[in-house]
């Protein structure tokens, strides 16, 4: 592998060395080019590899919202700002979300779209799910998550033990 400045990677330590350097300039991650591989536009190939930090939080589930076969989780902090909507790890983790939240349903409403019906319920906020995310943003309805992904529905914790608005904010600096 080369990085972007021209020096060789080695080995798995080198690449760690390089991707240790871009997150302390203040990158949110590194991509990593086979020497072989070639660029494509609008996409990359088995070549390239692409690593990003990840942190894991504790957020409140607010809400689903199903699009076109697709769902998800709608998510908040323990002071009750909805920062996005994230997606589920895995099958399972799906289940296990929608098992937890079955009780908890409060009112559902469903509009067309030119994609097809988007079908929003609200639940009550006492869901904590892991949330897996890159990062997080200052938008301009306030802080949103970057890649965020539900890792697991977290039913021994209480809504009063996620993450705070304030604790979002101050990841962005880190």
């Amino acid at each position: 592998l080369r990085v972007n400045d021209g020096s060789p990677c080695m080995n798995a330590a080198d690449a760690k060395k390089w991707y240790q350097n871009c997150l302390s300039r203040g990158h949110e991650g590194a991509v990593f080019k086979a020497p072989d591989g070639t660029y494509r536009a609008g996409g990359r190939d088995k070549s390239w590899w692409r690593q990003k930090r990840f942190d894991e939080i504790e957020l409140v589930v607010v809400g689903i919202v199903a699009t076109s076969g697709r769902k998800h989780y709608r998510l908040a902090t323990k002071d009750g700002q909805v920062v996005g909507d994230a997606i589920a790890r895995s099958k399972d983790v799906d289940s296990a979300m929608m098992l937890a939240l079955m009780p908890h349903g409060i009112e559902a409403t469903t509009t067309k779209t030119r994609h097809g019906p988007r079908i929003v319920i609200e639940t009550r906020p006492v869901l904590v799910a892991t949330v897996k995310v890159s990062g997080v943003r200052q938008g301009s309805e306030g802080l949103t998550l970057r890649d965020a992904v539900v890792m697991m529905p977290r039913i021994d914790k209480q809504a009063d033990e996620a993450t705070t608005a304030a604790e979002l904010a101050a990841m962005r600096g880190a």
